[in-house]
């Protein structure tokens, strides 16, 4: 008996300790202001389509995140889909992962080749890691900075260099 009290007082009191566990942000629950951010990413003269957007604070605003669509614009949201990023500076983050090309299901029923012996190969699969230079996936070391002003911030537009 005193082993099960004991465990069912340290379940409790673990739970009591992590609903006082937040991110450490302060005013947690409150929202800040945020204004619309859109723009455009570019490399090698042509969009950057299907990338996460990252608007990494360099103060205590609180993060924005978007997606790049077919022709690489982005709308960033905070809190709510679209809704912008709050006032401040930002370091900007881009990332793409890569697919593999084929994702090893074998060849279809209109492959000549079907029910054939599958052909084995040493080499990792092609296509996968990140489409886009590591500095732009590190705070750390992305050149992209960007600052976000109280009003409509559209035209926030970014060339990425190989």
């Amino acid at each position: 008996m005193q082993i099960r009290h004991f465990s069912a007082c340290a379940a409790l009191s673990v739970l009591v300790a992590l609903a006082g566990c937040g991110s450490g942000a302060e005013g947690e629950g409150e929202r800040v202001d945020v204004y619309p951010v859109s723009g455009k990413i570019t490399m090698a003269g042509g969009p950057v389509a299907n990338a996460a957007v990252t608007f990494s604070p360099k103060e205590n605003q609180p993060v924005a995140n978007g997606r790049t669509d077919a022709q690489g614009n982005y709308t960033l949201t905070t809190y709510e889909a679209g809704d912008g990023a709050a006032p401040g500076e930002y370091v900007v983050l881009v990332t793409k992962s890569t697919a593999p090309a084929d994702p090893g299901l074998g060849p279809s029923v209109d492959d000549p080749n079907y029910g054939a012996a599958p052909q084995h190969t040493a080499q990792a699969p092609a296509g996968t890691g990140s489409a886009l230079p590591d500095k732009y996936a590190a705070a750390d070391q992305s050149p992209l900075t960007a600052t976000v002003k109280a009003g409509d911030n559209a035209g926030v537009d970014f060339t990425l260099k190989p």
